[in-house]
């Protein structure tokens, strides 16, 4: 329910911003117009490039909003998941994102200005955003399963089953943005936070195993830097050394991963594609599901296939995948090529799942939740230095070659796959 609420705002704050700047233009109604062939007029054009350098430039601080003030909140969390309660993190993340929905509701029905969403935003982060959600879910899966393949298997459907709802949510939402408006997915995203909070104070056990610590301590400045000490202390196993690799691999996996998110729209409505919103919300929806479903059944295989020591292979694998994708979509010139670069990105997924096993592997139950709130940390640094770089590339190369900064991102996963060798 977190996740489902936390998406709809994704595709509403990214419409929005584009209908408005775009009418600030002359082009009135962006997201309810129909798909038609581009147009060669070179003012048309030219408003198009403005209009796409803007909206790339408002998406970044959007971005930057809410992950810049989640860090320190994030490594709290950690500690309180560790030492007090699992469920109370997860509740601090749903109180945030309430407030967060609300104020888009109020700008979105009182048709103030969008950059009042940078505020809500900032709130969301200051609670968590979904980096402290992600660690305090990841921490409770770690509670109820065994160390190995079958974590790792665990791990990936319970990302693919959030991934599913967030695009099957996504898909809905820009469908009721054409047809509709945009404040009843806002309501929506509302009413699910909401539902979410009762369900998981009714239903949601605390797994915290051992003696708990007094809440106020476990925000004590020693506790906080948990979070990090596994890459600073040696172990006779070397755990040191291979926590720092993985995490590098993860760092990079999200930075060129996930830090092309906010531009995909503004690539594939430019020339010469020319997609309508619908259009790219089918495509985003299709891709999403494709990803999992491929990445759920390739973990469950490799499970019966390969040996738990040879899990780096699948590393291998999904970044191999997201590779070839980014190289065929920054080289695309019809829609068709789009399509393919979607197959070829089926398994890119794999890398994220299978990294976070190996980490929690290598790490105690009463660490859980410190790694993967370092590692939430990591994931929404990475993304944000990624999505300000790229969409910075994006902006400045749009009137030149679109896809530069995609294929630009590509080359970071072939540093991945030497470091995996």
């Amino acid at each position: 329910m977190f996740f489902v609420s936390f998406i709809i705002a994704n595709p509403v704050s990214q419409f929005y911003i584009y209908n408005e700047i775009a009418a600030d233009y002359g082009v009135k109604d962006f997201v309810k117009q129909d798909e038609r062939p581009c147009d060669n007029s070179s003012a048309l054009d030219n408003t198009t490039i403005a209009i796409q350098k803007e909206a790339s430039q408002e998406f970044i601080y959007l971005a930057l909003t809410s992950a810049l003030p989640s860090f320190i909140p994030t490594l709290f969390l950690g500690s309180i998941a560790d030492k007090y309660s699992r469920k109370l993190a997860l509740m601090l993340c749903f109180t945030g994102l309430l407030i967060k929905n609300i104020l888009y509701v109020i700008v979105i029905e009182a048709k103030l200005s969008f950059r009042l969403f940078y505020l809500a935003n900032a709130i969301e982060g200051l609670s968590g955003y979904y980096g402290a959600v992600t660690m305090a879910t990841f921490s409770i899966i770690t509670d109820i399963t065994t160390p190995g393949k079958q974590r790792a298997l665990r791990i990936s459907i319970m990302e693919g089953i959030t991934a599913s709802s967030l695009a099957t949510a996504q898909l809905l939402t820009g469908i009721v943005i054409k047809y509709i408006n945009f404040i009843y997915p806002m309501l929506f995203a509302t009413l699910s936070c909401v539902l979410g909070m009762i369900f998981c104070i009714l239903f949601i056990p605390d797994t915290l195993r051992g003696q708990r610590m007094p809440l106020l301590k476990t925000c004590y400045f020693r506790y906080i830097l948990r979070s990090f000490q596994f890459y600073f202390k040696e172990t006779p196993t070397n755990r040191r050394g291979k926590l720092i690799l993985l995490l590098f691999i993860l760092f990079l996996t999200f930075a060129a991963g996930f830090g092309t998110t906010a531009t995909n729209s503004l690539f594939l409505f430019n020339k010469p594609f020319c997609w309508s919103e619908l259009h790219y919300t089918i495509f985003e929806f299709t891709r999403t599901i494709i990803r999992w479903i491929c990445s759920v059944l390739t973990v469950y295989s490799a499970n019966r296939c390969i040996a738990q020591n040879k899990d780096i292979e699948l590393i291998i694998l999904g970044s191999l995948s997201y590779f070839t994708s980014y190289i065929v979509f920054g080289t695309s010139v019809e829609s068709w090529m789009v399509y393919i670069s979607a197959v070829l990105g089926a398994v890119c997924l794999l890398s994220i799942p299978i990294t976070r096993s190996i980490m929690s592997r290598l790490t105690k139950g009463d660490e859980q939740g410190s790694l993967f709130a370092g590692v939430s940390c990591i994931e929404m640094l990475s993304t944000s230095i990624s999505s300000v770089m790229f969409g910075g590339i994006y902006k400045d190369t749009v009137a030149i070659y679109p896809g530069i900064a995609y294929l630009l991102m590509s080359g970071v996963f072939v540093v991945i796959i030497i470091l995996a060798l």
